[in-house]
């Protein structure tokens, strides 16, 4: 069975969908060893090459160099599946992941394959736009089946999912030591390290949580530093403001999120599902915040939105870094049992792989 993935970012690119993808795969190599994997995905960064192969995928990046004369990347990534059209009538199964849009020239003449899609994000800042909204809906009618991303796609999209999902862990966060304790374990009364990981963009909410940072420090109430692990287009203007205000903060750059990082560190500040996951597989308490209504949909409606702290930028989210919600035992053991091999499960399953 050849499987394609199309993707707007893939490995060596960092972000949600793209680690989605990238340790799906993997998974999916291992429960099926015959299956053929290839992801078609941007040329983000120019050094990358055009076709090369990782981890036994097939990697084929689309080079995307909109010029005066062609300046919309929509053009760009048609004429490319046009002059590659073949490559999508020889595979059994098309997934999109959040780029629809690509296949939809060529839906007419694409008899072969069957077409599935997975609702990863939302087009930040949000609310959703009609155009969006009916795009979502189109991809969900042109596929046989999907996959959600969370809990809000339904409200917020008008989309009803076959399989909802929130993501999943690496085998070695499902193999951290859960405490043996029933009852929640407390959070340190006084937190000295907080983490950030992920990628510095408007809406993974890392100015909030600088802001609630430097409100603290001016009222003398400011008791943790914060170390950040990632890159971003926010970076430099993080870093102007971190010097200008004095706030005890270090930037690390992209780290590897294993479980030792996290327990680095007393609690969490993200906001994303994996990191999230990551961070209770680890028990290590989440504080997550929002910058819109759909933002907020996003956390509350999630199965683990009473084991972490979610709190709206301000005073109630200065209250929170003050005194994040303890971990609770049952929040680690389910965040461990949210593995790629039980989500690669779900799409052979999705796909009806093994069935007449």
């Amino acid at each position: 069975m050849k499987v394609v993935f199309l993707t707007r970012r893939y490995w060596p690119a960092v972000g949600g969908v793209e680690r989605h993808v990238q340790f799906l795969s993997q998974a999916l190599l291992q429960q099926l060893p015959s299956i053929e994997l290839q992801v078609i995905t941007e040329q983000h960064d120019p050094s990358l090459p055009e076709k090369e192969i990782h981890q036994g995928v097939e990697i084929l990046r689309l080079p995307l160099r909109p010029d005066t004369a062609n300046p919309d990347i929509k053009k760009s990534v048609w004429g490319w599946m046009r002059q590659h059209k073949m490559l999508l009538q020889n595979v059994d199964i098309i997934h999109v992941h959040d780029v629809f849009f690509w296949l939809q020239p060529f839906l007419l003449s694409l008899h072969k394959p069957r077409i599935y899609t997975t609702f990863h994000g939302y087009e930040p800042p949000g609310p959703p736009t009609w155009k969006q909204r009916l795009m979502h809906q189109l991809a969900e009618l042109q596929s046989e089946r999907n996959i959600c991303i969370g809990s809000f796609h339904q409200k917020w999209y008008g989309v009803e999912p076959t399989v909802r999902s929130y993501g999943a862990v690496d085998e070695v966060f499902a193999a951290t030591p859960a405490p043996s304790q029933t009852k929640a374990a407390p959070a340190r009364s006084t937190p000295e390290k907080y983490l950030f990981i992920g990628r510095l963009e408007e809406d993974t909410g890392i100015w909030a949580y600088l802001e609630a940072m430097s409100a603290l420090k001016e009222r003398n109430k400011l008791n943790f530093r914060l170390d950040i692990a990632g890159e971003g287009p926010l970076k430099i203007q993080l870093e102007r403001f971190v010097k200008q205000t004095d706030l005890p903060v270090s930037f690390l750059g992209v780290q590897q999120a294993t479980p030792q990082l996290y327990r680095n560190y007393d609690a969490a500040c993200v906001s994303g599902y994996l990191s999230m996951l990551e961070a209770l597989a680890s028990g290590v308490p989440v504080v997550a915040t929002y910058m819109t209504l759909l933002k907020r949909d996003y956390l509350l409606l999630s199965p683990f939105a009473d084991w972490v702290s979610v709190a709206a930028p301000g005073a109630a989210l200065e209250a929170a870094l003050q005194a994040p919600d303890g971990l609770r035992p049952e929040a680690q053991a389910w965040a461990q049992r949210q593995t790629w091999a039980q989500l690669a499960a779900e799409y052979l399953k999705l796909w009806q792989v093994g069935k007449p």
